[in-house]
């Protein structure tokens, strides 16, 4: 049949599932690559974690229940607890599944005995699931023919644990496995009679074209149900609320609408319109281009009544593209400027559809201002199969929100085609029918058979790879915090209590020597190649903060410094700091890292800087230089820049999502060093008093991380004037955050 089959046996006496994360609880971790190319986290690759309460996650993301994408049962038994599961072969790849078919496939199992977090792991391969660089073969044999379909059983629920009981043993664990996979034969959708003995063949095939646009209506009403419930794949089937293929189509067009929710989830507008979540442009579909970075708000939005459309964005990219049939259509894009510090002339882009501009130094601000609609529409002809929009900025970065792209059947009389292309029309309609049903068929055997074990597993090394993965993201209610307001003055000699230097403590910010002595550093960077005053109170870290830099000094403090650390790059995904796309980046960074080794080949150059951990740029950033010059390129570290919000901090969940970089980077590369290079909370200090308090001590303690800096060590008020999180004040006391990072760690 269509599915993969997994039965899993854990011996463990002590069950335990209290956490919010299903890895920190017992549970069995199953990554799959459907397309075995080594690369993370494309449609083909899975990294399932089931918990012993029947929670799912596949790679970070809790699936809620009613939503599950597999048959899954989870059951208590007598000597520990059982795992049944039948993955839909959908799920993993789009080919045929036949005997010799290789899959990647990796295991692990977490064990808790006590509450909080687990406390052992145990993985088949290497150190981590998401590593797609390093995974077995699951190798499929048998006979590939199509075979009956089985008779669908309702899947059990997964059984409640009982109470916690007290800790004793470890599990061991027992994985069973036989490869028997084929494929069930697609359903045929079988026309209606057409002999009428009253009725014409005119009519007859009128009559049929009719029953043909109702039938595809009701199939695509049925898809946009099971695609909102997160159990249709976007793409595969028409949305129920595209246009239906005129009776009598156009000799050179086709009706076809698509609409996209750029940077959101997706949505469905009141007007019945349904725009698709973001998605990556794939070879035959639609996406953005051009990798990007996305950001959302929850302002109410003006002069609109779908605020949602407006309230996400994708910025610093090159464009959207659409596969469409040759015809015309009607682009409607949509803009809103959500940034809150957006001012006007701040932004300011070209607009190109088809490689002509329709729209010339749009600036947002200078139209409407904040948080408020701006709507174009444009009819557009497309005769290469392919519709291109291209955003070209001037200044700042260019965004968009929302993009609905829709067919247009020419007005007034219509040739009227052959009886023969007329059949021929409902052919492929029957066609196009035929894959959906089989799609949907796929979706109600995965909720409703009942799985048995079938899979067998063999460990092997896979062709070197192309990365790539992202980072869920967690948020959670901001914790109480203490509040200081007392501050530090100077003394004459300095402070009379010596501050704590660890060699990781570092701060961001324009040199002040006398002010960081009182603090107690090791290193420190003021975003530039040199300090104001080069002294030895602490190391300086020298700094190539974008695209333009001077090589002769760049070059000759090499030489003069050597052995130094290099910070390459400073927020380059963001368009207010560096700015770089990751095309870009791999192109200087060619250049750039021989002309630092070579003045000095003891140089360590640390890559990125990029902002709240975006390990999606530093992914596209590898890949792009593997895609130029077929090689990785070489790094002695990353950096990653970490910043809360006053609601949004929650100390747990922040640890949690700096180790996904340390995983990524596990999984991208291998382990090299990991700098914290800003960190903090920059709209409240009660909030950037908590975060220190709770995370130095902790990230002092992290082997994997080399060092950490604060943001900022300039005064309050001082080059970022609505700022919280400084450690000096205006007259160079200490502020209460300052007192707190000198005890620190």
């Amino acid at each position: 049949d269509n599915y993969l089959y997994f039965a899993v046996v854990i011996t463990d006496n002590t069950l335990i599932a209290d956490s919010t994360n299903v890895w920190d609880d017992d549970s069995i971790e199953i990554a799959l690559d459907g397309a075995l190319d080594g690369r993370c986290c494309g449609n083909d690759d899975h990294q399932y974690i089931i918990a012993i309460d029947g929670r799912l996650a596949d790679l970070g993301t809790l699936i809620p229940a009613n939503t599950l994408p597999m048959s899954l049962t989870v059951r208590q038994v007598a000597s520990g607890y059982r795992v049944e599961m039948a993955i839909p072969l959908l799920n993993l790849t789009g080919a045929p599944v036949m005997s010799g078919t290789v899959m990647g496939i990796n295991l692990a199992l977490n064990d808790d005995d006590d509450g909080g977090r687990r406390d052992k792991r145990l993985v088949w391969i290497g150190n981590s699931t998401l590593d797609f660089t390093n995974l077995g073969s699951l190798i499929f044999t048998g006979e590939s023919a199509a075979v009956p379909t089985r008779a669908a059983t309702t899947t059990p629920s997964a059984t409640p644990i009982g109470p916690i009981t007290t800790p004793t043993a470890s599990p061991a664990p027992t994985l069973t496995t036989v490869p028997t996979v084929s494929r069930t034969s697609t359903p045929t959708v079988t026309p209606t009679p057409t002999g009428q003995p009253t009725a014409s063949a005119d009519q007859r095939l009128a009559q049929l074209e009719g029953n043909i646009v109702s039938l595809q209506a009701k199939i695509a009403a049925i898809v946009d149900i099971l695609r909102q419930a997160g159990r249709f794949p976007e793409g595969s089937a028409p949305s129920a609320t595209a246009t239906p293929p005129p009776a009598t189509p156009a000799p050179d067009a086709r009706a076809y609408y698509q609409a996209v929710n750029c940077g959101g989830p997706a949505y469905t507008a009141l007007n019945g319109d349904f725009y698709s979540a973001d998605q990556a442009y794939a070879p035959g579909g639609w996406g953005y281009v051009g990798g990007g970075q996305t950001s959302q708000v929850a302002n109410a939005i003006s002069g609109t009544t779908d605020a949602v459309l407006y309230q996400s964005e994708r910025y610093n990219f090159t464009g959207y593209s659409f596969v469409v049939p040759n015809g015309t259509y009607n682009v409607v894009l949509r803009f809103a400027e959500i940034y809150q510090y957006a001012v006007k002339g701040s932004r300011i882009f070209d607009v190109k559809l088809e490689d002509q501009v329709v729209i010339k130094d749009l600036d947002i601000m200078a139209r409407v201002g904040t948080f408020a609609a701006l709507d174009f529409t444009f009819p557009v002809t497309v005769t290469d199969g392919q519709l291109n929009l291209t955003l070209i900025a001037s200044k700042g970065a260019a965004k968009i929100n929302a993009i609905m792209v829709k067919g247009v059947v020419p007005s007034g009389p219509t040739p009227t085609p052959s009886a023969g292309s007329r059949v021929d029309n409902i052919a492929a309609r029957l066609t196009d029918l035929e894959t959906t049903v089989a799609a949907i068929l796929d979706v109600f055997r995965s909720t409703h058979d009942t799985p048995t074990p079938t899979v067998t597993a063999t460990p092997t090394r896979t062709a070197t790879p192309l990365p790539g993965t992202s980072t869920p993201t967690r948020t959670a209610t901001a914790p109480a915090a203490p509040v200081s307001t007392s501050t530090v003055t100077p003394t004459p000699g300095g402070p009379t209590a010596t501050p704590h230097i660890s060699p990781k403590k570092g701060v961001g910010g324009w040199d002040n020597p006398t002010g960081l002595a009182q603090v107690g550093l090791s290193w420190g960077y003021n975003w530039s190649l040199s300090p104001n005053n080069y002294n030895s109170i602490y190391e300086h870290v020298p700094m190539i903060f974008g695209k333009d830099y001077d090589a002769q000094s760049v070059a000759a403090i090499a030489r003069a410094h050597p052995g130094s650390n290099w910070l390459i790059w400073n927020e380059p995904d963001y368009w207010q700091q560096a700015n770089i796309k990751p095309t870009e980046a791999a192109q200087l960074y060619r250049t750039l890292r021989p002309l630092i080794k070579g003045a000095d080949p003891t140089a360590r150059l640390i890559v990125g800087g990029v902002y709240n951990l975006d390990t999606q740029w530093l992914s596209d950033f590898r890949s792009e230089y593997y895609r130029l010059y077929n090689e990785w390129p070489v790094v002695e570290g990353w950096a990653v820049h970490y910043y809360v919000g006053s609601t949004t901090y929650d100390k747990t969940a922040w640890r949690q999502a700096l180790e996904r970089v340390r995983d990524w980077m596990q999984a991208n590369g291998g382990m090299v060093e990991l700098w914290l290079t800003e960190f903090g909370c920059l709209n409240s200090d009660s909030i950037a008093y908590q975060v220190m308090a709770d995370q130095v001590p902790w990230l002092d303690a992290q082997p994997w991380l080399t060092r950490y800096a604060w943001f900022a060590a300039f005064a309050s008020g001082q080059y970022c004037p609505n700022c919280s999180g400084s450690l000096f004040n205006s007259d160079g006391s200490l502020t209460s955050l300052g007192q707190l990072y000198r005890s620190l760690p």
